[in-house]
């Protein structure tokens, strides 16, 4: 019933889990309270022994009721019939009377916190009010009606007194009730506040008035005889001004326990008639001054509440206002704010200035829309009515990205992007926001964008479709020169001379056949058409395989690789890694001077594989150093052009690393410091597998071995044929400037485990089988990375070439 007091009050929370010694010694402490109160009211009955005008037991249990809610009613019914069997009257009526006065203060702490919030209700003006009228009116008739009942009905009251008797209850519990329990509750919600050095002065000063104009209104037997009780006003409106409700209840109750004094001892302006009539008077004085000053005290405590909080918006607001128009200012869009329906500007950023270069208002701050120019996307011109503000302050209308071009004050034309949207407050419309940017920049950018685009994409077509074009314009012939090579070969004429050509024009096929499946694979690269055969394997075994594949062809007569090489396995294809790997190697030997060292490395590191192929040849051009995996990207060139190739070889290799999820990166320290390429290749992290792997190019190395061995047989037998120097340039194209004893030395010191080779066999030969067959067959064979090399893609004699275009 009373579940609101008992749960909180002003933040206080009781709870039913305290201890039962604390309930047990506020309970007591209750009990006493209220007995010794009712003792002392009792000492002023007069119209009978249990009815006194004078009664603050009422007040005690009514807060009793509002702070403990039910447990207060043990202690106050047995502290009631305590009072009243020690005074007057049998067990029965005295039982009779401590329930009347337990329900009265149950019904009026439960018309409280129905109807007046509770403990709560001596803080706002209007609960004021309906306190009184519900606990100090209302509610003290069911004691008076009960208490002067059981007296009448028993016989300790003559029937004929029965009003002035329920009169006098009544008139004693209505005034204990105003004076006492706003007293107690006030105090009780304001425990802990602590007040300031100067405060405790004031209020000292404050105590000391107030006894003073008590004595002097009630008890100064000079101007007892006086009206004076409006005295009473001054004081009572310094402590609701300057303190509040709890210092006006004290002072109410100060004035009270004077009067009532100082009445008793017949002094005051209320000593008149019989004793009874002249406490009667002075309580229903001290009550509507109570009901006076108590409503007074709270709406000034309200007053004040509200402008404190008012001023904490106001700095709150001010500083949030400062905190927008720090950001508005350092914004680069325009912020104009303004009010409906006018449309007077409230609010302007500095950009919003920037942006139109005039004053954004005429001089009654309305924003001049005459003087604004403004054109659709079609041309026409913005109506006043038209702009983005005017919709949103007018009509409610939000505006989202809508593109005017204006003309600012100096003449200029910008496109701005306007957003506008309506502040909208109970649903009606009170503002508006607009928010715009300047775009002419992003829109010419936009525009150059998209051009450059296009042509890049058309650019790119055209390229693709020449690359596929030239390959297959370029692949038939090729098959017809090796087929007739090939038989050519099977023909019955020895000549030295046709043989030569016959050789060179083999090599040279074969060199052609290596561009345009570059070419191919580039074309297939970009248009993802080529497809990976994973599987793990080693990728030590693909090194090591490269470099055997070079020594055999003879490249490594004037150049040394040194290997550092690390079993790590991996899930890649293999043919095509054994690509990438001969292509860096090759373009090492074909940039590096004669006796130049290559470093090959291998090593694992953390889930990466890196492969490094280091060379100390012609190096890279800082220049073309982030371009030099692009395709066709070559630097200047000597006149014999002895490296050849198109500049697709280091593109291809980084499209096929980056088929297989890694990644390479070309390093130089510029032209003449040599380069270094690395290889990052994901590896297997587990691989149960066994270490060896059958490569899908081992038919294709196997027929290399037959071939090397056939071809050696053959240039012994041509050994004592015409030299180099008989034919011409035309015919040999700059290829075979070596002596061949030269190169015999230097296959013997790479190879010096081989006894396939004949001593005076020329490097190289190995290729022309591989050509032939390549070229008759009429596929290229990706696995077979040696294809088509020939003594042409060996470096030039001297260290003229520009390593910057690989």
């Amino acid at each position: 019933m009373f579940s609101n007091a008992k749960r909180s009050v002003f933040g206080f929370t009781h709870s039913g889990a305290a201890p039962q010694w604390r309930h047990a010694a506020t309970a007591l402490a209750l009990a006493v309270t209220y007995f010794i109160a009712g003792k002392l009211g009792l000492s002023y009955a007069s119209v009978h022994s249990s009815a006194s005008a004078v009664w603050p037991p009422t007040g005690i249990a009514l807060a009793a009721f509002l702070v403990l809610g039910k447990r207060a009613w043990p202690a106050i019914f047995v502290a009631a019939f305590m009072v009243n069997v020690t005074t007057a009257g049998s067990v029965l009526t005295s039982l009779g009377i401590a329930a009347g006065n337990t329900l009265e203060a149950a019904a009026g702490a439960y018309l409280l916190n129905r109807f007046a919030g509770g403990a709560a209700c001596v803080q706002r003006a209007g609960d004021i009010f309906k306190f009184v009228a519900l606990a100090a009116l209302l509610a003290t008739t069911i004691s008076a009606t009960i208490g002067v009942l059981s007296l009448s009905v028993a016989g300790f009251a003559p029937w004929p007194q029965f009003g002035a008797i329920w009169l006098t209850w009544w008139l004693g519990d209505a005034c204990g009730a105003l004076i006492v329990a706003p007293l107690l509750l006030l105090w009780y919600a304001a425990r802990g506040q602590a007040l300031t050095s100067r405060q405790r002065g004031e209020l000292l000063l404050l105590w000391l008035a107030v006894i003073a104009v008590g004595l002097l209104v009630f008890a100064a037997p000079v101007l007892s005889r006086y009206p004076l009780p409006f005295l009473c006003l001054p004081p009572l409106a310094w402590a609701a001004f300057r303190f509040g409700r709890r210092e006006v209840a004290t002072a109410i109750a100060l004035l009270t326990l004077i009067a009532t004094a100082a009445t008793e001892h017949g002094l005051g302006p209320f000593v008149m008639g019989s004793r009874n009539e002249s406490l009667l008077v002075l309580q229903l004085f001290m009550a509507t001054l109570a009901m006076m000053a108590l409503p007074i005290a709270a709406l000034v405590a309200e007053h004040q509440q509200a402008v404190a909080e008012r001023e904490v918006l106001r700095a709150s607001a001010e500083r949030h206002l400062a905190w927008l128009k720090a950001v508005f200012d350092q914004m680069q869009a325009a912020v104009i704010v303004a009010e409906a329906p006018s449309g007077r500007l409230v609010y302007a950023n500095q950009q919003a200035e920037a942006i139109q270069r005039h004053p954004l208002t005429a001089s009654d701050g309305f924003i001049d829309y005459r003087a604004w120019q403004g054109f659709h996307a079609d041309g026409s011109a913005y109506a006043a009515h038209e702009w983005p503000l005017v919709r949103s302050v007018r009509h409610g209308e939000v505006v989202s990205a809508e593109d005017i071009e204006v003309v600012r004050g100096d003449g200029t034309r910008v496109t701005v992007r306007v957003h506008s949207a309506p502040v909208r407050e109970a649903g009606q419309i009170v503002g508006a926001v607009v928010v715009y940017h300047d775009v002419s920049d992003q829109m010419r950018a936009q525009a150059f964008e998209q051009a450059a685009r296009a042509e890049a994409e058309a650019a790119n077509r055209a390229k693709d479709e020449f690359l596929a074009m030239l390959s297959h314009e370029l692949r038939n012939p090729l098959q017809a020169i090796g087929s007739s090579v090939a038989l050519a070969r099977r023909a019955q004429a020895q000549e030295a001379l046709r043989a030569r050509s016959l050789d060179i024009i083999e090599r040279q096929t074969a060199h052609l056949t290596r561009l345009v499946n570059d070419l191919l694979d580039v074309t297939r690269a970009a248009t993802g058409k080529i497809q990976l055969v994973r599987q793990s394997f080693d990728l030590a075994e693909t090194l090591r395989h490269c470099v055997q594949q070079l020594a055999d062809a003879g490249r490594l007569q004037q150049h040394t690789i040194e290997q550092q090489i690390d079993s790590v396995r991996v899930n890649a294809d293999p043919v095509r890694l054994e690509q990438v790997v001969m292509n860096l190697l090759t373009n090492s030997l074909k940039y590096s001077p004669a006796g130049s060292l290559i470093r090959l490395s291998l090593k694992r590191e953390g889930n990466d594989a890196l492969v490094r192929v280091e060379d100390n040849g012609i190096g890279i051009a800082a220049e073309l150093l982030p371009r030099v995996f692009d395709a066709f990207t070559q630097g200047e060139r000597s006149l014999h052009r002895g490296e050849g190739g198109l500049g697709i070889g280091l593109t291809l290799v980084q499209r096929l690393v980056q088929l297989h999820g890694g990644e390479v990166t070309a390093l130089s320290d510029g032209p003449g410091r040599g380069s270094v390429f690395v290889v990052r290749l994901p590896c297997v992290v587990s691989d149960d597998a066994a270490p060896g792997i059958a490569f899908a190019a081992s038919a294709q190395r196997a027929a290399r071995i037959a071939a090397s061995q056939q071809e050696t047989e053959m240039i012994q037998q041509q050994r004592q044929g015409p030299t180099p120097d008989d034919f011409p340039d035309s015919l040999a194209g700059g290829e075979g400037r070596e002596s061949p004893d030269h190169r015999v030395g230097e296959t013997q010191r790479q190879n010096p485990q081989s006894d396939k080779l004949d001593p005076g066999a020329k490097p190289g030969q190995q290729q022309v089988k591989e050509s032939d067959a390549g070229s008759v067959a009429g596929e290229e064979d990706p696995g077979s990375a040696l294809d088509g090399m020939t003594d042409a893609d060996s470096p030039a004699s001297g260290p003229s070439s520009d390593r910057s275009g690989r």
